[in-house]
């Protein structure tokens, strides 16, 4: 019994070593490049790098609209003009619906 103990213990301390100086571990990085450490998986998604996600999340126009309202001397307003907007890749119809998302949050501050 007490062979066995040992006999598992010992595969059990096998599969916990860390092989990233195995020289096949170390080509496999080197070939994939240091961007590989940066992957990051979610059980519903398909897997992304960190860099696609941060891009994507910058190219987002609600992403980029929702930054720029700021409230300033007590009222809610868009800090970035329509040209500036129309440069960046807003649609005049995202600029709009973020104009009238700033006037009810504003009237809503005005009934309190």
């Amino acid at each position: 019994m007490k062979r066995f103990f040992y006999l598992v213990l010992l595969i059990l301390s096998y599969s916990c070593v860390d092989h990233s100086m195995d020289p096949q571990y170390l080509d496999e990085q080197e070939k994939t490049g240091g961007l590989r450490s940066l992957i990051t998986k979610s059980p519903s998604t398909p897997q992304e790098d960190s860099l696609t996600i941060m891009s994507k999340l910058q190219s987002d126009v609600d992403n980029l609209m929702m930054g720029r309202v700021i409230k300033k001397d007590s009222l809610f307003v868009l800090a970035i003009k329509r040209e500036d907007a129309l440069f960046l890749g807003v649609s005049e119809d995202v600029y709009d619906k973020y104009l009238d998302y700033i006037d009810r949050l504003n009237e809503h501050l005005k009934e309190k």
